[in-house]
């Protein structure tokens, strides 16, 4: 697959190009962002022979997409904002392993889906600064394929396959830069181990947007996203962070 289907399948961010602040509206205010996400990914999964961790830099990224989708909407009418975000990616490389007498590299497959929605309420609005503050969920599932290629032993295999929700605190900060440009920072915090949901997982996205026109929007910034948690007895982690460009629509 080229590098340009197999980059981006419709990439999308948070809605984070929407001004979290309009004026008091009958209608709801309703946009869509299209993003490319180029994230560094960090991975470590416990096996018999002990940890295996993965490091996939941003700019190898690409090469080591399969498959990348991403899709947002953000909707507001007065004080409420509601954001939906879902992204899946696709990863595998290879690096060298640490066993490096028995086995000659690690191949490494992860795959994450993410489905996530907030609920804020405008705080504070003064000045060109706005401060928007609730809740959200994010249903995870992810899937850590680690083999270790082997030189005198045979392959090893292990994984860790999950799916859950973690309940998340959300805040959102956004500051007017002139008539056209905008600073705009989300970040989540939760899991905290209830029921099934990570012990601990965050998030935190930063964006810089200029208007184009009326409707249109361009944006350039960062996100990351980390969680840590256990599935029957594997303790496994996964962290992604990276640069990300795209547009906005609004409607």
């Amino acid at each position: 697959m080229s590098h340009v289907n197999r980059l981006f399948v419709l990439c999308a961010g948070l809605g984070l190009c929407v001004s979290p602040a309009l004026a008091d509206s009958a209608d709801w205010q309703i946009a869509a962002s299209s993003y490319m996400w180029f994230p560094k990914t960090e991975s470590s999964v416990e096996t018999s022979l002990g940890t295996v961790s993965s490091d996939l830099s941003a700019r190898d990224a690409l090469d080591a997409l399969d498959v990348g989708v991403m899709l947002g909407v953000s909707a507001q009418r007065g004080p409420w904002s509601l954001l939906g975000d879902l992204f899946y990616l696709d990863l595998s490389f290879q690096e060298r392993t640490p066993f490096g007498r028995v086995f000659s590299a690690v191949d490494t497959r992860t795959t994450v889906l993410s489905v996530a929605g907030y609920g804020l309420y405008n705080l504070y609005d003064r000045d060109g600064l706005v401060l928007d503050a609730g809740l959200g969920l994010r249903m995870l599932s992810s899937d850590i394929e680690v083999t270790l290629q082997g030189v005198a032993l045979n392959d090893r295999d292990t994984s860790a396959s999950d799916t859950w929700v973690d309940p998340l605190f959300a805040l959102r900060a956004s500051a007017h830069l002139g008539q056209r440009w905008r600073a705009v920072v989300l970040a989540d915090a939760g899991g905290f181990g209830i029921d099934k949901a990570s012990d601990r997982t965050w998030q935190i996205v930063t964006v810089l947007t200029y208007r184009i026109g009326e409707s249109w929007s361009a944006s350039g910034g960062y996100r990351h996203l980390y969680f840590d948690r256990e599935n029957d007895g594997v303790p496994y982690e996964l962290e992604m962070s990276g640069p990300l460009l795209g547009v906005s629509y609004r409607f």
